[in-house]
């Protein structure tokens, strides 16, 4: 899928579940998309808005209805039957469009069209499908009707994404850009929410299969060098709950051995590393001269392999440069223990993403994620800026993380985090042992 479509389809999710008010939503997105329009146009022209049954389709209405209202000339072309649509907030658009007619002459629908109904006029508004779409081909219907305008003269202008198997003269997208050359407008209505994680992120995971996850499911390798047994059992709870199989390398010779834990030898390092899907680099002992080498030469092995570390590898490593090594990895820091590191380098958090290609949390007053290409989240649990709970973070990131891309994982995990810990409450398990089910909770929003 399309990362500019999954990116929308997220947010769609989110917004619904953060309580964004989506008819205040659409009237906004009309306003400031008949705005535009007529800024690039004119309110002379005629518009002809042809519209699918579902979200893009409620953006066209939103848009025709402000239009209308504004004395321009509009004609609504509804290609299926209103009554069959999915959407409340679009047939509840269409009704006021629908009531609006004997108003405004100037205003004309119809529903129920196929291609032969639509008339040119001087600008035509393609919103049939939007980013809900599944796959790249049209139903006939739609694709007769997408073959009919893309051969008018006049100037199309889609709303927020094309429909598949046409070029259209200008994209006007909704909060971020869905094509290279789109014109963005942002709707303040989601502005906040736009910047929380979600159970959106959660849906778009890929769905671990417990009875099969030898063949189908990832590979973990935990390194470390501590003394307690629990860092061991936390990302083994959350590895059984994502049916990911776990070695580990423990540097301590004091603790090498925990029943039900598979412990591997300095002579099976480098066959686990290969296999491994995701690599954790849990508590070292950074005074280790042995320790820090070893981590040094694992980290920059294979600048393809995902890693998961925390805050002390910052300790490891000689300078952030080395860090680029992480680039499909994640690191979970705390502001605390970077700033003045952060000083010394002489760049900030979003830069250090951007630098190093890494996608970093940072724990703080305000918890802030960046992906590697500066993308920003944030999250306000102040229990993040603990080391126990980041570690419990690590242990979700990890799982995710063997069988996903690292900016989808780690905003997941943060969402992840919150709803695990909120069924400890009910259940008394700890945070990694509910992470299957918090994850199908997620799913079922």
């Amino acid at each position: 899928m399309n990362l500019r479509v999954q990116k929308a389809l997220i947010n769609d999710i989110n917004f619904r579940f953060f309580g964004v008010d989506l008819k205040k939503l659409y009237y906004s997105s009309g306003t400031l998309i008949a705005n535009k329009l007529t800024e690039l146009n004119g309110e002379q022209k005629s518009y002809t808005f042809v519209c699918g049954l579902a979200g893009n389709a409620a953006d066209g209405i939103a848009t025709a209805i402000e239009l209308a209202k504004r004395k321009v000339e509009v004609t609504v072309y509804v290609v299926g039957r209103v009554n069959y649509s999915h959407s409340g907030i679009f047939k509840d658009l269409f009704v006021e469009l629908d009531e609006l007619k004997p108003l405004y002459k100037n205003l004309h629908v119809k529903q129920e069209c196929y291609a032969e109904d639509i008339q040119q006029s001087d600008i035509t508004v393609e919103c049939l499908v939007g980013t809900g779409i599944e796959g790249l081909k049209l139903n006939k219907r739609f694709h007769d009707c997408i073959s009919r305008i893309s051969h008018f003269k006049s100037k199309i202008i889609a709303i927020d994404i094309p429909a598949p198997s046409y070029n259209p003269d200008l994209v006007i997208s909704l909060n971020y850009p869905k094509t290279d050359t789109a014109i963005t407008i942002e709707i303040p209505e989601t502005k906040d929410a736009s910047y929380l994680c979600g159970p959106g992120e959660v849906k778009f995971l890929f769905n671990s299969k417990q009875k099969t996850h030898k063949a189908k499911n990832g590979k973990i390798l935990y390194i470390s060098s501590t003394e307690r047994k629990d860092e061991f059992e936390g990302i083994s709870n959350a590895a059984k709950a994502y049916s990911c199989d776990l070695n580990i390398y423990n540097f301590n010779s004091n603790l090498n051995s925990v029943k039900g834990l598979d412990f591997i030898t300095d002579l099976e390092i480098e066959k686990y590393y290969n296999e491994a899907d995701a690599i954790v680099i849990g508590t070292i002992d950074e005074n280790s001269l042995i320790n820090r080498n070893l981590i040094k030469y694992l980290i920059s092995l294979n600048k393809e392999k995902k890693i998961v570390a925390m805050w002390h590898i910052t300790e490891i490593l000689n300078t952030f440069k080395d860090l680029e090594s992480l680039k499909e990895g994640i690191l979970i820091l705390n502001r605390s223990t970077i700033d003045a590191a952060l000083k010394d380098y002489g760049i900030g958090e979003r830069s250090l993403s951007q630098v190093t290609q890494t996608n970093i949390f940072f724990g703080g007053f305000q918890n802030a994620l960046y992906s590697n290409d500066g993308e920003y989240k944030v999250n306000v649990n102040p229990k993040l800026t603990k080391e126990d709970s980041a570690k419990v973070l690590a242990n979700i990131c990890a799982v995710l993380l063997t069988k996903n891309d690292a900016w989808l994982t780690l905003r997941s995990s943060v969402f992840l985090f919150e709803v695990a810990t909120k069924l400890t409450l009910e259940n008394k398990n700890t945070v990694e042992e509910n992470l299957r089910d918090a994850i199908n909770l997620c799913k079922e929003f």
